[in-house]
């Protein structure tokens, strides 16, 4: 305890509430920040995000196309050279069963496997009769039972077994765009973006079961065939996504088909022959539309979605229809969302990953070769305990330092593992883990900035002079660099508090008996460093307004750590001041 009874302190002991940049930074709550760049608050400690590895690519075979698409030609592009450079137009994972998992990439209109390792990635290129066209920005993927169906709403659909690609034959699935399969049939939305059309049933054919779901003959059916139509007023369709069930065997419920301006639901659990004479499609929900095929995310039975105005969950939409509040999940994080091209959205990708829903923002054209420049984390494991109620998810902020074309994750040898397509430095594609047990990225250590709630002291109409700040670190693995700026009241520019502040690496103890090794090198714990103080800033007066800066009602911290640590709490202490009886007349 500081025994000086004119100072007053004012901070911050969890930042389990994340980021929230939708209210007043005097009025959001005492664990959230103004802005959280490359951190997560999981447990209610801020520490730098997951790295961003870059996996080193390898080849293993090649082939050639010539400029109209076909084998050898005139000026044949070798498959390391298009899948480097080429358009990169989406990827899905593969799960083929008795086979090596995948993920299968469509770049500038060919087919490539790509399968991670531990560092590297093997690409192989899947060979075709002719390629599709190359620089169509979107291709469509889906996995039906042991198939990999890849559409780009012109050529016809190519149909891949993990072994052999081919294009669809005679009765198969058409030319169409976004697909999903569910309950035992592959749906497809047509070209117009407006259709949706419901493919044959699991096991309805002769032969291997499985072969069934690539057939398309009963849309021709009198009376079950034909395709369903999104009403006009809904727009054009942008996805379709089954909502998880835990009641059903299969764990799915029903279709959703997200519009630009409503979702139509669709019960395919019914009989066909009952799909005209029943209520088989229903309006869900409406004036509430989704963006992105690939941004459609099942987390804990619901499905979050890229909506026109920001991050959505189903049921949450649902509910919040038939009342007054009509907001999106995202508000916290809206400077991003909000600033984000319509006409980009489409490119949006999301995945569930370790309990956090990471999704791509800020979509960039980049002529012809368009990326987002960050993602947004959402951890629905911030603080939990068993038995009792777990705490609200909270937005971890973004997260930058790629390029990011689309998110993807899969299970591999047994692991969960997450991954970025994206460009690299050069503007070539490439394939990035995201790794919890990396301490830095590819290029080097990971910066993490915060502007925490500002500080009032608990006195909001009372001046106070700053005097000092504590920060409070645990989980060091490594040398730190510590920055700080502030700023008084409303004042525009940050002024530096304490930079190039180096923190070495404390004495840390070896875990076991004193001197003992573990596979020949010591064993550290991680070290802590607790209540750094900043000092009394070093600065001048406001020139317009004559005021010392370090006077004020409200003040502003921004911090940055480079390095390996988490910051556990923070600290700010200013003097009770004698404040002028009256204000500075207007």
């Amino acid at each position: 305890m500081i025994l000086d009874q004119q100072r007053v302190y004012d901070g911050v002991t969890s930042f389990a509430g994340g980021m929230d940049a939708g209210r007043n930074p005097v009025l959001i709550d005492a664990d959230q920040c103004q802005s959280i760049e490359n951190g997560v608050c999981r447990g209610g400690t801020l520490s730098p995000r997951p790295a961003f590895r870059n996996l080193t690519i390898n080849f293993t075979n090649d082939i050639e196309y010539d400029e109209t698409g076909n084998h050898g030609g005139a000026n044949p592009v070798g498959s390391e050279v298009a899948f480097t450079t080429g358009l990169y137009q989406g990827a899905l994972y593969y799960d083929p069963s008795l086979i090596s998992e995948m993920f299968v990439v469509m770049v500038g209109g060919r087919i490539f496997q790509v399968v991670p390792r531990r560092t590297t990635a093997d690409v192989t290129e899947i060979n075709l009769t002719t390629q599709n066209r190359a620089n169509i920005p979107i291709a469509y993927m889906v996995q039906a039972d042991r198939w990999v169906i890849i559409q780009d709403g012109e050529s016809g659909p190519i149909i891949f077994d993990g072994v052999v690609a081919r294009r669809a034959g005679v009765n198969e699935i058409f030319t169409g765009k976004e697909m999903a399969y569910g309950m035992g049939r592959i749906v497809l939305v047509g070209k117009n973006e407006r259709d949706i059309y419901f493919g044959d049933l699991y096991g309805s054919h002769e032969g291997e079961p499985g072969g069934s779901v690539l057939q398309f003959t009963e849309t021709t059916f009198l009376s079950e065939g034909g395709a369903a139509s999104l009403p006009f007023t809904m727009g054009h369709c942008h996805g379709l996504a089954f909502i998880p069930e835990q009641d059903t065997s299969m764990g799915q419920g029903q279709l959703f088909a997200f519009a630009d301006k409503g979702a139509a639901s669709f019960f395919l659990d019914l009989d066909r022959t009952l799909w005209k004479t029943s209520q088989f499609q229903v309006m869900a929900l409406v004036d509430i539309g989704g963006r992105g095929h690939r941004a459609f995310t099942a987390v804990n039975g619901d499905i979050w979605f890229r909506a026109n105005d920001g991050w959505r969950a189903y049921r949450q939409a649902r509910a919040e229809a038939k009342g007054w509040f009509q907001l999106p999940l995202s508000t916290e994080v809206s400077n991003f969302v909000d600033v984000e091209t319509p006409s980009l959205l489409d490119l949006a990708s999301s995945i569930h990953f370790n309990n956090r829903l990471l999704t791509t923002v800020t979509p960039i054209w980049n002529q012809g070769r368009p990326y987002h420049n960050g993602i947004l984390s959402l951890d629905f494991d911030v603080l939990s305990s068993f038995g009792q109620a777990a705490h609200k998810p909270s937005w971890d902020g973004h997260w930058s330092g790629l390029q990011v074309t689309q998110l993807v994750e899969g299970r591999f040898n047994g692991d969960y593992r997450a991954f970025a397509f994206g460009l690299d430095d050069e503007g070539n594609n490439a394939l990035y883990e995201i790794d919890d047990t990396a301490t830095e990225d590819t290029s080097g250590p990971i910066t993490l900035t915060v502007v925490p709630k500002s500080f009032t002291s608990n006195q909001y109409f009372n001046e106070d002079r700053l005097l000092d700040a504590d920060t409070w670190f645990e989980g060091v693995r490594e040398n730190t660099t510590i920055q700080s700026w502030f700023k008084p009241d409303d004042y525009p520019d940050w002024i530096p508090w304490r930079t190039s502040d180096h923190y070495p690496l404390p004495q840390l103890t070896p875990i076991g008996a004193p001197g003992a090794l573990a596979n020949g090198s010591p064993t550290l714990r991680e070290g802590f460093m607790p209540r750094r103080g900043f000092g009394i800033p070093k600065c001048g007066t406001d020139k317009s307004t004559a005021r010392d800066f370090l006077r004020g009602y409200e003040y502003h911290v921004k911090l940055s750590l480079t390095g390996n640590a988490g910051i556990n709490r923070f600290r700010i202490s200013t003097l009770n001041t004698t404040e002028k009886s009256k204000s500075t007349p207007n």
